[in-house]
C-alpha cells in the first residue's frame, strides 16, 4: 500500500523516515558496541584486533554494494527544482554517508572484533544480556521502518520507467481532459503499481538457494554494469563529444572550460584511463559473483543469504 502514492511529498516524507531510522540504527548499534567493547578492553581478556582483515575482497565488495543506492541519483536530479545545485547536493550526500559507513564499521569492530566473522551484530546481542537483547529488538523494529519507507522509493524509478514505456499520459482523451478518460488513467495507474509491486514480492517466494542464484545475477550483471561501465562510457562518449565541438567551433574556446591540471590532454587520458579502470572492476565483479552463483544456502536447512552462522562458502 505504501508503494501506490508516489507524489514528492510522499516520497519525502518516507525518505525522512528511512534516514531517521537508519540513523537511529547506527547511534543504538554503535553505543552497544562501545560497551562491549569497553568493558572486553578492561578486562582481564582483553580482545585482539587484527591490522590487515582477512577477507579484504568481501570487505570491498560489500562497501560497494552499500553505494548501490546512487542508482537512483539521476531520477533525483531530475526533479531537482535547483538542478545547478546538483553537484553540491551530491558531493554533501556522499560525505555525510562515507562519515556514517566509516564510524559504524570502525566502531562496531571495536566493540565486537573478530567475532563479527562469524556472527552478525545482531545475532550477538541477542545471545547476550537482557539489555543487549532489547536494544537488539529495538534495532530489528527500526529496520522494518526502514525496509517498509525504503521500498518505494526503490521502486519509484521502476514505475517511471514502465509508465513512460506504456505512455500513459499521451492518450488522447486524456490530453483533452475527458472525464471517462482521466478515470480511466488513474485506473491503469494503480492496476500498473499493483502489478509492479506483486512481481517484486514474488521473488520471496523462492527457495534459498534460488532466491541466492536470483540475487547474485542481478548483482553480478545489471547492477555492476549501472555503475561502473554505463557511467564509464557515458564519461568518454562526452569528452569526445566534446573534443570534436571544439575542433568544428560548435563549442566554447577552451580557455572558457575548466580541464584537470589546465590541460584538454591530460583531461581527456584521465577520463578513458578512469573509464578504462571502472570496466574492468565492473568485469571483475560480474565475473565474481557468476562463479560464485552456485554457493547458496540449502534450502533445507532454514539459513537466510546473509547469516553469517551458516556455512556458506562466500
Amino acid at each position: 500500500p505504501l508503494s501506490l502514492k508516489s507524489s514528492a511529498k510522499d516520497l519525502q516524507t518516507k525518505a525522512s523516515y528511512a534516514v531517521y531510522a537508519m540513523l537511529a540504527i547506527g547511534a543504538v548499534e554503535m553505543c552497544c558496541a562501545f560497551i562491549h567493547g569497553t568493558f572486553q578492553l578492561l578486562g582481564p581478556n582483553p580482545i585482539d584486533y587484527d591490522m590487515v582483515g582477512s577477507n579484504i575482497i568481501d570487505g570491498l565488495s560489500d562497501m560497494a554494494l552499500a553505494f548501490g543506492g546512487i542508482a537512483i541519483l539521476p531520477y533525483v536530479l531530475a526533479d531537482m527544482l535547483e538542478p545547478q545545485n546538483a553537484r553540491k547536493v551530491v558531493m554533501k550526500a556522499t560525505t555525510r554517508i562515507m562519515f556514517f559507513y566509516l564510524a559504524v564499521a570502525m566502531v562496531g569492530y571495536f566493540g565486537w572484533a573478530n567475532s563479527i566473522q562469524i556472527m552478525t551484530p545482531l545475532q550477538m546481542m541477542m545471545s547476550m544480556s537482557f539489555g543487549y537483547q532489547s536494544c537488539a529488538r529495538i534495532i530489528s523494529l527500526l529496520f522494518i521502518i526502514k525496509t517498509l519507507t525504503t521500498f518505494p522509493l526503490t521502486f519509484w524509478p521502476l514505475y517511471r520507467e514502465v509508465e513512460a514505456l506504456l505512455q500513459l499520459d499521451e492518450v488522447l482523451g486524456v490530453q483533452l481532459q475527458l472525464p471517462w478518460a482521466v478515470r480511466r488513467q488513474k485506473v491503469l495507474k494503480v492496476a500498473t503499481k499493483i502489478c509492479l509491486v506483486t512481481m517484486c514480492l514474488l521473488t520471496l517466494l523462492l527457495n534459498g538457494q534460488s532466491s541466492h542464484q536470483l540475487v547474485l545475477l542481478f548483482m553480478g550483471i545489471p547492477l555492476n554494469v549501472c555503475h561502473f561501465a554505463f557511467p564509464a562510457c557515458v564519461g568518454c562518449l562526452a569528452i569526445r563529444r566534446h573534443w570534436q565541438l571544439l575542433k568544428t567551433g560548435q563549442e566554447a574556446r577552451e580557455d572558457t572550460v575548466e580541464y584537470m591540471f589546465h590541460s584538454k590532454k591530460i583531461h581527456y587520458l584521465s577520463v578513458h584511463v578512469m573509464a578504462a579502470v571502472m570496466i574492468a572492476i565492473c568485469l571483475g565483479l560480474c565475473s565474481y559473483m557468476v562463479l560464485n552463483i552456485r554457493s547458496a544456502p540449502d534450502p533445507q536447512d532454514g539459513c537466510s543469504l546473509w547469516d553469517k552462522s551458516c556455512d556458506i562458502d562466500p
